[in-house]
């Protein structure tokens, strides 16, 4: 009886904590979405609103954030901004494209998409640095 208790516990504790890793308020149609702890994903024929995710930079440790974008119609933003709301980076209206942002400063970051009755797809990755990048 114990091991289903715990098992309970987990289960509530998991639907809890993870769906916070990525969150917004937004509203999509024939929408497919993945978010984990390294990658935020959706293919979408309309998005409109924002999803936002947090990353951790740790001393020493940079970071490259991948973007891939699909634009067929309406607009799409994406941003990067550290804990006091700097931009580290700041694209508006994204055509059909895949770039690479690096963070190499300690801190917590928000990663944000903002869609604007935006048909498509986007996927952002993060991981550590490659050097071939900073180049």
């Amino acid at each position: 009886m114990t091991n289903r208790k715990l098992i309970l516990l987990f289960l509530i504790l998991a639907a809890v904590i993870l769906p916070g890793c990525t969150y917004g308020n937004y509203s999509s149609t024939r929408s497919v979405q993945i978010n984990t702890s390294s990658q935020m994903y959706m293919s979408y024929a309309k998005f409109n609103g924002t999803r936002t995710t947090q990353v951790r930079v740790k001393k020493g440790k940079p970071i490259d954030v991948h973007a891939k974008i699909v634009s067929k119609e309406g607009n799409l933003d994406l941003s990067v901004t550290d804990d006091k709301k700097n931009k580290i980076y700041n694209g508006k209206n994204l055509p059909t494209s895949s770039f690479v942002v690096t963070i190499d400063k300690e801190g917590v970051y928000n990663i944000t998409v903002r869609g604007e009755k935006h048909k498509g797809s986007y996927k952002i990755t993060w991981g550590e640095a490659n050097e071939e990048n900073n180049k």
